[in-house]
Protein backbone atom coordinates (compact mmCIF):
# COMPACT_ATOMS: atom_id res chain seq x y z
CA UNK A 1 0.00 0.00 0.00
CA UNK A 2 1.53 3.28 -1.11
CA UNK A 3 1.37 6.69 0.54
CA UNK A 4 -1.76 7.83 -1.32
CA UNK A 5 -3.59 4.63 -0.33
CA UNK A 6 -2.48 5.06 3.28
CA UNK A 7 -3.84 8.61 3.27
CA UNK A 8 -7.17 7.40 1.90
CA UNK A 9 -7.24 4.68 4.57
CA UNK A 10 -6.49 7.29 7.24
CA UNK A 11 -9.36 9.47 5.98
CA UNK A 12 -11.69 6.46 6.00
CA UNK A 13 -10.74 5.56 9.56
CA UNK A 14 -10.93 9.17 10.79
CA UNK A 15 -14.36 9.83 9.27
CA UNK A 16 -15.64 6.49 10.59
CA UNK A 17 -14.46 7.27 14.11
CA UNK A 18 -15.85 10.83 13.96
CA UNK A 19 -19.15 9.26 12.90
CA UNK A 20 -19.02 6.86 15.84
CA UNK A 21 -18.30 9.70 18.26
CA UNK A 22 -21.25 11.79 17.11
CA UNK A 23 -23.61 8.81 16.87
CA UNK A 24 -22.70 7.91 20.47
CA UNK A 25 -23.30 11.50 21.61
CA UNK A 26 -26.68 11.52 19.88
CA UNK A 27 -27.57 8.09 21.25
CA UNK A 28 -26.70 9.24 24.77
CA UNK A 29 -29.21 12.09 24.36
CA UNK A 30 -31.87 9.67 23.13
CA UNK A 31 -32.60 8.32 26.62
CA UNK A 32 -34.06 11.65 27.76
CA UNK A 33 -35.81 12.54 24.50
CA UNK A 34 -39.19 11.02 25.37
CA UNK A 35 -39.40 8.78 22.32
CA UNK A 36 -42.80 7.05 22.26
CA UNK A 37 -43.15 5.87 18.68
CA UNK A 38 -41.22 5.06 15.55
CA UNK A 39 -42.16 8.47 14.15
CA UNK A 40 -40.77 10.18 17.25
CA UNK A 41 -37.54 8.25 16.77
CA UNK A 42 -37.29 9.16 13.08
CA UNK A 43 -37.98 12.81 13.86
CA UNK A 44 -35.36 12.75 16.59
CA UNK A 45 -32.79 11.25 14.22
CA UNK A 46 -33.57 13.81 11.50
CA UNK A 47 -33.35 16.79 13.88
CA UNK A 48 -30.52 15.83 16.24
CA UNK A 49 -27.35 17.61 15.14
CA UNK A 50 -25.04 14.98 16.64
CA UNK A 51 -26.79 12.19 14.73
CA UNK A 52 -26.82 14.22 11.51
CA UNK A 53 -23.08 14.87 11.81
CA UNK A 54 -22.47 11.20 12.67
CA UNK A 55 -24.42 9.93 9.68
CA UNK A 56 -22.73 12.48 7.41
CA UNK A 57 -19.33 11.35 8.64
CA UNK A 58 -20.25 7.73 7.98
CA UNK A 59 -21.32 8.69 4.47
CA UNK A 60 -18.02 10.47 3.88
CA UNK A 61 -16.16 7.42 5.22
CA UNK A 62 -18.10 5.18 2.83
CA UNK A 63 -17.09 7.35 -0.14
CA UNK A 64 -13.48 7.29 1.04
CA UNK A 65 -13.61 3.50 1.47
CA UNK A 66 -15.00 3.07 -2.05
CA UNK A 67 -12.08 5.11 -3.34
CA UNK A 68 -9.70 2.92 -1.33
CA UNK A 69 -11.29 -0.23 -2.78
CA UNK A 70 -10.71 1.13 -6.27
CA UNK A 71 -6.98 1.28 -5.56
CA UNK A 72 -6.20 -1.79 -3.43
CA UNK A 73 -7.42 -5.36 -3.08
CA UNK A 74 -10.27 -5.96 -0.66
CA UNK A 75 -8.03 -8.51 1.06
CA UNK A 76 -5.86 -5.54 2.06
CA UNK A 77 -8.47 -2.80 2.51
CA UNK A 78 -10.90 -4.68 4.75
CA UNK A 79 -8.36 -5.85 7.34
CA UNK A 80 -6.63 -2.45 7.31
CA UNK A 81 -10.02 -0.85 8.03
CA UNK A 82 -9.96 -2.74 11.35
CA UNK A 83 -7.81 0.11 12.63
CA UNK A 84 -11.16 1.76 13.40
CA UNK A 85 -11.43 -0.71 16.30
CA UNK A 86 -8.17 0.56 17.73
CA UNK A 87 -9.14 4.21 17.42
CA UNK A 88 -12.64 3.49 18.75
CA UNK A 89 -11.22 1.98 21.92
CA UNK A 90 -9.13 5.11 22.45
CA UNK A 91 -12.18 7.27 21.67
CA UNK A 92 -14.22 5.42 24.29
CA UNK A 93 -11.46 5.85 26.84
CA UNK A 94 -10.83 9.57 26.30
CA UNK A 95 -14.36 10.82 25.52
CA UNK A 96 -16.59 8.46 27.49
CA UNK A 97 -14.26 7.26 30.27
CA UNK A 98 -14.66 3.63 29.22
CA UNK A 99 -12.20 1.19 30.75
CA UNK A 100 -9.46 -0.39 28.67
CA UNK A 101 -8.62 -3.74 30.22
CA UNK A 102 -5.64 -5.95 29.62
CA UNK A 103 -7.47 -8.11 27.09
CA UNK A 104 -8.39 -5.06 25.00
CA UNK A 105 -4.78 -3.92 25.01
CA UNK A 106 -3.68 -7.35 23.82
CA UNK A 107 -6.41 -7.32 21.17
CA UNK A 108 -5.30 -3.89 19.93
CA UNK A 109 -1.72 -5.13 19.71
CA UNK A 110 -2.85 -8.11 17.61
CA UNK A 111 -4.90 -5.86 15.31
CA UNK A 112 -2.03 -3.43 14.78
CA UNK A 113 0.43 -6.26 14.16
CA UNK A 114 -1.93 -7.92 11.71
CA UNK A 115 -2.56 -4.70 9.80
CA UNK A 116 1.17 -4.06 9.61
CA UNK A 117 1.74 -7.43 7.96
CA UNK A 118 -1.27 -7.19 5.66
CA UNK A 119 -0.37 -3.83 4.15
CA UNK A 120 3.16 -4.95 3.29
CA UNK A 121 3.77 -5.57 -0.39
Amino acid sequence: MGLSELLILACTVIFTVIGQLFLKLGANQLAGAGIKSLWDLLWYIMTNLNLIIGLGSYGTAAISYILLLSKVDISVAAPAFSLTYVVSILLGYFFFQEAIGYTRIVGVAFICTGVFFIIQK
